[in-house]
């Protein structure tokens, strides 16, 4: 990972916390003395050579969550991908039978045209 965007997932950090420090209302000195400790917390992250635990906690639940969700994404590309095998292998049957059809009325219409010149194609189907 390069620091641009070490330094960019940081400062999301940071503003994702101060807003959930915004919309917590501190009722008790004790509380308002974490949240301020949390945002001096994400100051020294975003300033300091080293980031916290806590960072890289958050780091790599992000991290596990877009993979979690590429791992969806490959697994239904895999099914969609077999799918599609499955298809091509069916019209490329049809396409067989079809083109042997073609060769076959092709040599009858020659046999016809070379025996008698006669392109009667009439059926004579008998009872």
């Amino acid at each position: 990972m390069n620091c641009k965007n070490l330094h960019d997932e940081m400062r999301d950090l940071a503003l994702e916390n101060e807003k959930s420090i915004k919309a917590s209302t501190p009722s008790t000195k004790n509380k308002v003395d974490k949240s301020t400790t949390a945002t001096v917390s994400l100051k020294d992250d975003l300033t300091s050579d080293v980031a916290s635990e806590h960072y890289w906690k958050i780091l790599a639940e992000r991290r596990r969550v877009a993979l979690e969700e590429a791992l969806k994404e490959n697994e239904a590309l895999h099914n969609k991908v077999k799918l599609l095998e499955e298809e091509n292998a069916v019209v490329k049957e049809m396409m067989k039978e079809a083109t042997e059809l073609v060769q076959t009325l092709t040599e009858i219409v020659e046999e016809k045209v070379e025996g008698d010149g006669d392109l009667d194609f009439s059926l004579n189907i008998s009872k």
